[in-house]
């Protein structure tokens, strides 16, 4: 089984694909990334990302306390879904993005260039 490129407990997280690694055309480069792609073996492991539990309890709390306040503000179950949905992906990513920031921060010091 291929290991993982996910950071775990203390360990680093491994630094973006330099220009070198690319081959220059966008579309062979996209089919590459999505060729390692494996989303039985990924679902699999999720639990070995270290921000995973908490953006999605964070998600999930934000995604139903927004669609909630604006199914209530506009009557709408449509509408209500569509932000608790949009809600639920922004506040995961968001906190997933602090936690990493916040664990590299806290090995090397400095923050990330990129997340």
């Amino acid at each position: 089984m291929p290991t993982l490129n996910i950071p775990t407990g203390n360990s680093t997280i491994s630094e973006p694909v330099s220009d070198e690694q690319l081959s220059g055309d966008r579309v062979t480069d996209i089919k590459k990334a999505l060729e390692t792609i494996d989303l039985k073996n990924d679902f699999r492991n999720i639990e070995q990302i270290p921000c995973i539990r908490q953006s999605l309890l964070s998600g999930i709390a934000g995604g139903a306390g927004i669609g909630a306040v604006r199914y209530l503000a506009s009557r709408s179950p449509r509408a209500g879904a569509n932000w608790a949905v949009a809600s639920f992906v922004i506040v995961s990513i968001f906190q997933c993005a602090s936690e990493t920031a916040r664990r590299h921060e806290k090995d090397t010091g400095a923050l990330p260039t990129h997340i």
